[in-house]
């Protein structure tokens, strides 16, 4: 127990020399009543980035649903226009038609489906999307989620023409990776002659201490100093890393993890844009929220503003 309050304090002088201010943000879903907070709610928290995902049912051979497309633009509009930057995850609930398992033919059509929706995606927020962007799909190196890294990177070119050749400024960000095997980046890169078609890779560093010793020095999986640095080792040479997902259900250490996290981020020695946290509410995923899934706030909500607004 002493080792570890030790271990809190030095950290904390760490910070106090040493640290820079991460740009935070918060995992929304707005398709859920309890997971859309509103604007004056998200204002109250001091996030930059609001993260979100374009759901839509239609298959390839048809438009967006007005419906769809009015919603989240309306949604998007908002945001944009109290001042926060959205990120717009596109993937298998954008298009819904994907080949899970199949064989590389199968994701090549795809794949020309995809981009085709993520082109019209963008060109309906264009406007209401304000120095925001788009994740391009979501844990591809999951089993649940998986895309085989040949056919991701195509996949991942393909988006990103598609999304810059509508909006130049849009930010597009490798989706989220949570295996915590880097070597998908690399394979990846092979598919695509040695390019990765993203401004910024995107990480989910789940079951990572922010800290060495803290929760614990057991707690979890490892450090998540050494996990992005051996991210970063295979990624191209000053490419950010934006951390679009983390979070913990963990009753003992999620009181004080946002905190924790922001201040340990701050003072590793990695280009990292920014952190979201996984999630607004208890309502979207059980357990992970800043408030209940009634809306009441949890004690991590206190410690995700004390970062924040200090």
């Amino acid at each position: 127990m002493m080792r570890s309050f030790i271990a809190v304090i030095l950290a904390l002088l760490m910070i106090f020399v040493e640290a820079r201010r991460i740009v935070t943000g918060i995992s929304i879903d707005p398709t859920n009543p309890a997971g859309d907070p509103t604007v004056t709610q998200l204002l109250a928290i001091k996030t930059a980035w609001v993260r979100l995902e374009f759901i839509d049912a239609t298959p390839p051979s048809q438009s967006v649903s007005a419906s769809s497309m009015a919603f989240y633009r309306e949604k998007i509009q908002n945001l944009s226009d109290a001042g926060f930057r959205t990120l717009v995850i596109l993937d298998y609930m954008t298009l819904q038609t994907v080949p899970w398992g199949g064989t590389a033919s199968q994701w090549s059509t795809y794949i020309t489906s995809f981009a085709s929706r993520c082109r019209e995606v963008a060109q309906g927020l264009s406007g209401a999307l304000v120095h925001g962007g788009y994740e391009i799909w979501n844990e591809e190196d999951l089993t649940q989620t998986y895309v085989p890294p040949a056919s991701y990177g195509p996949l991942l070119k393909a988006a990103y023409t598609a999304v810059k050749g509508t909006d130049p400024s849009a930010t597009v960000v490798m989706g989220g990776l949570c295996s915590g095997d880097p070597s998908y980046i690399s394979q990846v890169m092979v598919s695509t002659n040695g390019q990765l078609y993203c401004d910024e890779v995107g990480l989910h560093p789940y079951g990572q201490r922010p800290y060495p010793d803290w929760p614990s020095s057991s707690w979890g999986f490892g450090y998540m100093g050494s996990l992005i640095a051996s991210y970063i080792r295979v990624m191209p040479a000053r490419m950010p890393v934006f951390i679009t997902e983390f979070g913990t259900n963990d009753g003992a250490a999620q009181d004080f993890f946002p905190w924790m996290l922001f201040s340990g981020i701050s003072v590793m020695p990695y280009n990292i844009s920014a952190v979201v946290w996984f999630c607004w509410s208890d309502g979207m995923v059980g357990g992970f929220g800043l408030v209940t899934a009634s809306g009441t706030p949890k004690p991590d909500y206190a410690s995700y503003i004390n970062y924040t607004t200090e």
